[in-house]
């Protein structure tokens, strides 16, 4: 991985931003392991299980976002 990523709010942001970010922050984490493993810098398994992790962690997050999103936007997300 390039950079680390923290699954934190700062201090200076509103919850709502910050879950946001960390949801993105998230998902290119997942997509940056596939993109590893197609390109031979880890094992597949290793990276197909490291994005289904991230993922759980996701879905967590889209789950603390759920009131704040709607009913409509969390189902479509």
């Amino acid at each position: 991985m390039n950079r680390k990523r923290s699954y934190r709010l700062t201090r200076d942001e509103e919850v709502a931003a910050g879950l946001t970010r960390v949801a993105v922050e998230g998902a290119e984490k997942a997509l940056e392991r596939l993109r590893e493993s197609r390109d031979g810098e880890i094992e597949a398994a290793e990276a197909v299980h490291g994005s289904r992790k991230d993922m759980k962690k996701l879905r967590t997050v889209l789950r603390l976002l759920r009131d704040a999103s709607g009913k409509k936007r969390y189902r479509r997300e």
